[in-house]
């Protein structure tokens, strides 16, 4: 008698795919809810595995049809304040947690510990790449600290044209009982033009990713499928003159391929070999005399023998402060700061008016040490609302 004996391998991308599977299947057995937390535009497996997470559901218990109302899968900034939400709607919550995420596990961190914070009760089931986390309907109820929805801006108006007078801004929040407040405002560098990389045309072949780098502006980055064409737009620049041209890069490998950025008709090559590697670097283009008016700016690539790798373009700067650098000078200075405030009032105004300029703000809310943000902080902040003085 002949024994064969053979070892099959198993990848992880499968026993987690399979694990994701039976955790969210075993989760609609137990709670009427499930929550699955993801970072949107990145290599997350809540967005790869939409598919199996419905058919998880839909299969064990649901029909397919209806499934969807049984799980959501939120951004990680919006699980906190949808815990908070749940008290009322839910006779228990279940959390499904990525804990092996290849971006953002930081933050993921900050999440949980800042859900087991508020939730001591919590009963959290461990795996090898999901942990679960079931709330009952008394820890919903009565958490040892809550968060909330982000407070919403309401004056000055988005993009508000306010004139030279003491500034009123008002903010609503539903952050229950508001004991104290704090306003930060902006005032944004004049006399300079920034292009997100992302805006660019995707006409040609690029598009915009943020998976393989942190730390950029704007909501991702630029970068290219093998053979791109150009990516273009346009800068409206407001009185002719020269200006200086800045591009953010990030370089990857030392290859033959190169990458261009033409302007005012001429093509100026950056991140070329010899440049920094694994790091978004910004590099002085030069000096272009520039028409008032909308100037076309494009970006290109030659594709050499070596193997496809992509390079990154977070941003494209022109400015005629010649002497500003983007690397070392801030495009939004910070100029207020009113502090804690104690009130519960949700308006303030400034005891001064503004100078002219562009303008953004954004106000934090406190209750005590009972309110928190997704990552543990105190207060919850709003987004960020923007104005301008004449």
């Amino acid at each position: 008698m002949r024994l064969f004996t053979t070892q099959l391998i198993d990848p992880d991308d499968w026993r987690k795919r399979r694990e994701l599977f039976d955790r969210v299947a075993a989760s609609t057995l137990d709670t009427p809810m499930i929550y699955l937390p993801f970072e949107p535009r990145e290599n997350d497996v809540i967005t790869q595995e939409s598919n199996l997470i419905h058919f998880a559901v839909g299969g064990t218990r649901h029909t397919a049809a209806d499934s969807s109302n049984y799980y959501q899968t939120l951004v990680l900034d919006d699980v906190m304040f949808n815990v908070w939400e749940a008290r009322n709607k839910y006779s228990s919550l279940m959390v499904v947690a990525d804990k092996t995420a290849f971006t953002k596990q930081d933050k993921r961190n900050a999440l949980y510990a800042t859900l087991r914070r508020c939730y001591p009760q919590v009963q959290i089931a461990s795996g090898q790449f999901f942990d679960t986390y079931r709330l009952a309907s008394t820890d919903l109820i009565s958490p040892e600290c809550y968060s909330t929805r982000p407070p919403k801006l309401v004056q000055p108006a988005k993009d508000a044209s306010l004139p030279s007078a003491p500034v009123t801004f008002h903010w609503s929040s539903d952050s229950g009982a508001q004991t104290s407040y704090c306003i930060e405002i902006e005032q944004r560098r004049p006399r300079v033009i920034w292009i997100e990389g992302e805006s660019f045309s995707t006409d040609g072949g690029w598009f915009p990713e943020a998976l393989f780098a942190d730390f950029f502006s704007g909501t991702g980055y630029l970068t290219d499928n093998w053979k791109a064409d150009k990516a273009t737009t346009t800068a409206l620049v407001p009185s002719s003159g020269k200006y200086r041209l800045w591009v953010r890069s990030y370089k990857r490998v030392e290859n033959d391929h190169h990458n261009f950025i033409t302007l005012n008709n001429q093509t100026l090559e950056f991140a070329e070999n010899g440049s920094t590697l694994f790091r978004w670097v910004w590099k002085n283009m030069g000096e272009f005399d520039l028409a008032a008016g909308t100037n076309p700016v494009a970006l290109s690539r030659t594709y050499g023998a070596s193997d496809q790798n992509s390079v990154f373009i977070d941003a494209v700067v022109l400015t005629d402060d010649l002497n500003y650098d983007p690397d070392r000078d801030l495009l939004w200075t910070p100029i207020f700061d009113s502090g804690d405030v104690a009130s519960a009032s949700d308006t303030f105004t400034l005891p001064t008016p503004l100078p002219a300029g562009d303008y953004r703000w954004r106000v934090r809310v406190f209750n005590g040490d009972k309110l928190l943000d997704a990552g543990g902080k105190l207060g919850v902040s709003s987004g960020e609302g923007t104005f301008s003085v004449k």
